[in-house]
Formats: structure tokens, sequence, C-alpha cells
């Protein structure tokens, strides 16, 4: 029986498949590119010594920059890292060795995986992988450096973690390189998540790009001191407790939504427009530190792009 070999990019959701090939393409670097991606596929195949054939996944390459424990791999993967996969897939295509099965059956797979469990000692996430039908995984990060792109690959077995296989190929920068570096498709996407009452700072899993306009919306209702008064993502400027004041901000309302960039923690913000010159995640909670008699959530939703 064949041993399928399953190739795909974790951030191709057919939607941002299509919307890469319809761009105007600077196909003189795109051979920077495929010249990566052959380049990977030798060293890892030398390297790699099988003993029988097994199923492998690819996956998109992400940002050493952005990898963070909390982070979704949908959100710390650019364009470049779409394009490098979408080489390795040519590279790898060999119907004596392999029997390909279509990406579009496994490109959800790792949509909602946080990229710290790909370490793959999550016992869930094994399970989610494998039900891709694959044995090994290959992924890798992209480093930028002053005047060039490194790029990191591995090939990893999915029961133990262990590494099979890896592999180093580095191109030179161009504007159109750098471009492909910064873009990340998804982090373009409105986002919605949820921020509790009775839980501290919570991270959302959408990254703000550097150099970016943003909107903070909230909708919903929580409340403190045991349900004595509901509110909203402003919160009160009277304070609902009898016991004392336990803002973390003195200077803003009791129970109000505050927010702050996990690269800046002292910057902190509430809803409205903002232009972020530093990027990063999000961090979200009540402004409250008494949390255990709290309840009720509020949902968050950030727009990019706003003029």
């Amino acid at each position: 029986m064949k041993v399928k070999v399953i190739l795909f990019s974790i951030l191709t959701i057919f939607s941002c498949v299509s919307s890469v090939h319809k761009e105007n393409l600077n196909y003189q670097y795109l051979d920077e590119i495929d010249k990566a991606a052959k380049e990977l596929k030798e060293q890892l195949l030398l390297n790699y010594k099988p003993k029988d054939r097994r199923a492998l996944a690819i996956a998109s390459f992400a940002r050493n920059d952005l990898v963070k424990p909390l982070a979704k791999y949908i959100l710390v993967t650019p364009k470049l890292g779409i394009y490098l996969a979408n080489a390795l897939q040519n590279e790898m295509f060999k119907p004596d060795h392999f029997d390909l099965v279509e990406r579009q059956r496994i490109d959800g797979i790792l949509d909602e995986i946080l990229y710290g469990k790909i370490g793959l000692a999550d016992a869930s996430t094994i399970e989610t992988i494998k039900l891709s039908g694959a044995d090994l995984l290959l992924l890798g990060t992209i480093q930028k450096r002053n005047n060039t792109i490194r790029f990191d690959a591995r090939i990893v077995n999915i029961s133990d973690g262990k590494i099979a296989s890896v592999g180093t190929a580095i191109i030179p920068t161009s504007e159109y390189i750098l471009k492909l570096y910064e873009e990340h498709p998804e982090s373009k996407k409105d986002f919605s998540g949820i921020v509790t009452a009775r839980d501290g700072w919570q991270v959302l899993n959408v990254l703000i790009e550097s150099n970016t306009s943003v909107k903070v919306e909230a909708q919903g209702y929580w409340s403190m001191t045991d349900n004595q008064l509901q509110l909203d993502s402003r919160g009160s400027s009277v304070n609902p407790s009898q016991w004392g004041d336990f803002r973390i901000f003195s200077n803003l309302n009791h129970g109000q939504l505050v927010c702050r960039l996990n690269t800046n923690r002292e910057l902190i913000f509430s809803t409205g427009e903002f232009e972020f010159q530093m990027g990063g995640y999000p961090e979200c909670r009540i402004n409250d530190t008494a949390l255990n008699n709290n309840s009720g959530y509020i949902t968050v939703t950030i727009k990019h792009g706003i003029q």
C-alpha cells in the first residue's frame, strides 16, 4: 500500500493562495526563492536517512522574530514563507518516491495551532497533525540579516519530536524579497477574540504590524463584585466595590477594558483608533485586580488598515 506524502502550506487557506498568485510577481527575485528551495531539498534529502518511505507534510516557513509561544502558526508566516513552501512542494515532487495528496485536504490542520506547541510535545497537537496522515513534518524559520535572508529547515518526526534532517539556504535581499518578508496576508484580516473578566492579561492571537493603523472595538458586558454592576468596555467612573479601589490603572475607569502590546507593556490603550509604530500581539484584561468575583466577557475586534 502506498504511503501518502502530504505537502501543504499552513497559511494557505485557498483565498490566500489565490490572492498571492494574482499579484504582479517579480520573477527575477522569485528565482532566488526557487534556488533556495532546491538547495534546501538537496541538503534535506542528503541528511535524511530513511529506513522506509514515510508521509511528509511541508509547512510554510515562519519569521523567527515573530515566533512566540502563544502565537498561532498562521500569524507568523509571511508571504515569503508561503512562496518558499510552494517552491519546496515542486522540488519534493518525485512520483517514483512519493504519492502526493492535494493540499486542500489538510491546509487547515495547523490553522489554529499555537506555534509553541509545534515542538510536538503537546499530545493533542500530535494527534491533530497525525489526522493529516503525515509521519514527518518539514518546517522552518526565516531570519533577516543585513543583506541576506536565511532559511533554516528541519524535518521532524511527529511521533517523538526528533529531528530527522536539517538544511540551510541563504539568498540576497532585495526590495521585492523584503516586501514578501514583511507582508502577512492573514494579519490584515479583522480579528475578534474573547477577553474574560475573571482572568488577567490575555493574549489576542492577532499580529499588529509595525507602522500600521488599527481600530479596537468591543462588544458585550461583564461585571465586578458579584454582579453588582454590569459594565461594557468603557467601565464605570463610579466604583462598584464597597471594599475599596481595586483598579490597576487609577486614571482609567473601574472595569474598563485595558490593552497593551507584548512588545511595549508600558503603552496602555482601550477602544478607539490607534497608529502603532512598534508591532506586537495585544494583551487585554479588565481594569480590576480582584478577579475571583467577576463574571462575563467582552468580545474585542481588531480592524486593520484604518485611514
